[in-house]
């Protein structure tokens, strides 16, 4: 089941969309910015833009060439996204917001120690929602004779565009089984779900429980659900959940709690859990072998008495 939207104005200043654009910024940076050995450098690292539909921003991104070589370059647009291990990823149909900037240039060949002004526009469309979108401007070197090499690295200058107005945060879970094959294990995991559905990224936070059928609690944890989510994404949760507790044979019900956003809203998805001790599968087989043993043995008696 899916939260009802919660709907409210967008601060332009949240600290959260401030703080989930420089992790991204500072993970791209890392990820995808080669050595100083190539002399090369991208600017700005990021910019951030909030636009109303039907409007225009323009900025440029700048070339270094500080090698004694001369370098071409192509020029593109890339979408970009957090991937499910928290790192960005950069790629073509990753975000609509691809379409709306335009380069006033695809390639550029530079010569050494010169700098380079590349203008571009970002247009955001009129049927445009409220949202958030990450875009990377990525120069990618191309062979030279100089080189002599088909790629020597890419830069990404990342675009943070928000488009201004209503906005709406909304998360879909998918729980999965937790009752493994083996129903006397007391560590288990639960795979869980979660997609970004609404406009705006979102931080989680979880917990989870484990209760008996009279409603006690047996185990109660908090959970890492990792960095902000952003629209679209999905991450992919293994919930750990423990039965030391648990006493008796029967069914257990897990609770899954993930809180997100500025609302605070609260989705929570219920499992039911079978489980057997292991002192109840030990006497059930050791029954088993005395019923067997009893058995032959009386099926031996009968053959003789015959």
């Amino acid at each position: 089941m899916i939260n009802s939207p919660s709907i409210f104005k967008i601060i332009f200043s949240s600290v959260i969309y401030t703080a989930l654009f420089l992790v991204f910024s500072f993970l791209a940076s890392a990820s995808l910015i080669p050595s100083h050995a190539s002399a090369l450098s991208l600017s700005p690292a990021k910019a951030t833009f909030f636009i109303d539909p039907s409007s225009q921003a323009s900025n440029t991104i700048t070339i270094h060439n500080d090698s004694p070589v001369t370098k071409k370059f192509a020029i593109s647009v890339l979408g970009a996204r957090l991937g499910q291990n928290g790192a960005p990823e950069f790629g073509v149909g990753f975000d609509i917001a691809e379409s709306w900037v335009k380069l006033d240039v695809e390639t550029a060949t530079i010569l050494p120690g010169e700098v380079r002004d590349v203008p571009y526009v970002i247009s955001v469309p009129q049927d445009a929602v409220p949202s958030a979108h990450y875009v990377g401007l990525a120069i990618n070197e191309a062979a030279t004779p100089q080189s002599a090499v088909g790629l020597s690295g890419r830069l990404v200058s990342i675009i943070y565009i928000q488009v201004a107005g209503l906005v709406r945060e909304e998360l879909a879970v998918s729980p999965g089984s937790a009752t493994p094959i083996y129903p006397w294990k007391v560590s288990r995991a639960w795979p869980v779900a979660i997609n970004n559905i609404g406009t705006i990224p979102v931080p989680l936070t979880g917990k989870i429980e484990v209760t008996t059928a009279n409603n006690k609690k047996i185990y109660s944890a908090p959970l890492t659900l990792g960095n902000n989510l952003i629209p679209g994404a999905w991450r992919q949760i293994s919930v750990p959940l423990s039965l030391e507790g648990a006493r008796w044979p029967g069914f257990y019900s897990a609770r899954f709690f993930v809180q997100y956003g500025q609302s605070q809203s609260v989705i929570v998805k219920n499992s039911a859990i079978f489980y057997t001790p292991k002192w109840l599968v030990v006497l059930v087989g050791a029954g088993l072998l005395l019923v067997t043993g009893l058995l032959f043995r009386t099926k031996r008696l009968a053959r003789r008495l015959n």
